[in-house]
């Protein structure tokens, strides 16, 4: 395999019979109608993972274990979804719900929002009631993707600060403008305020002004 990111690359061997028998992507790969089923060593790309993820991926498939850690376990269950993993899935969703915080529920939600991991978010959601303020004022709350914002905002029955939660939705608005290089310093509060709704979208409907202190 050839472990590509955007300034290097890695050569990483692997036996294709282990790969078959650990996943029938890799069957279909090696053993089905796709380019890579010739005879003999090829080289298979792959663009999307990182070679020390990959490598994690390849204990799992040898040596039945992985290692893990954060910064590769998001990475590793989106491999455990391509390759067809259910066992390495459920292991990754074991060591994401030991790891989750206060400062990091929503964004792992954020995070594995693309995959079906009901049982995760379960526990997100458990760390996120319990001090629903402190998860907002997570300096991550900033790097969550627009559905989990409408999500967090919109869910019911959790004992809140509305105040914190304006603030919150504000940072991430800021943030999210900033980053499409719409923000001018020298712009008008009122259109910047303008913006900044507009970039809230539906999810500024769950900021409930009304029970705010004054």
């Amino acid at each position: 395999f050839l472990i590509t990111d955007n300034l290097d690359s890695k050569e990483i061997p692997a036996h294709k019979f282990i790969l078959c028998i650990g996943s029938p992507v890799f069957e279909t790969m090696f053993h089905g109608s796709c380019k890579e089923s010739v005879v003999g060593m090829v080289h298979i790309e792959v663009p999307d993972v990182e070679p020390d993820t990959f490598e994690a991926l390849l204990a799992h498939l040898y040596l039945d274990k992985v290692s893990f850690n954060e910064s590769i376990v998001f990475e590793l269950l989106y491999c455990s979804k391509k390759y067809m993993l259910p066992f390495l899935t459920k292991e990754c969703i074991i060591y994401l719900c030991s790891i989750v915080k206060s400062h990091n529920a929503i964004l792992f939600m954020s995070k594995t929002r693309v995959y079906d991991c009901p049982e995760f978010w379960d526990t997100c959601w458990n760390v996120i009631s319990s001090n629903p303020d402190l998860c907002y004022q997570a300096d991550t709350f900033i790097n969550i993707d627009f559905a989990t914002l409408h999500n967090v905002l919109s869910r019911e029955k959790l004992k809140r600060s509305e105040a914190v939660v304006f603030d919150a939705a504000l940072k991430w608005a800021t943030h999210r403008l900033n980053a499409k290089g719409e923000i001018d310093e020298e712009e008008d509060a009122a259109i910047l305020g303008s913006k900044k709704r507009e970039a809230l979208g539906t999810s500024f409907n769950y900021i409930y002004f009304e029970k705010m202190s004054a």
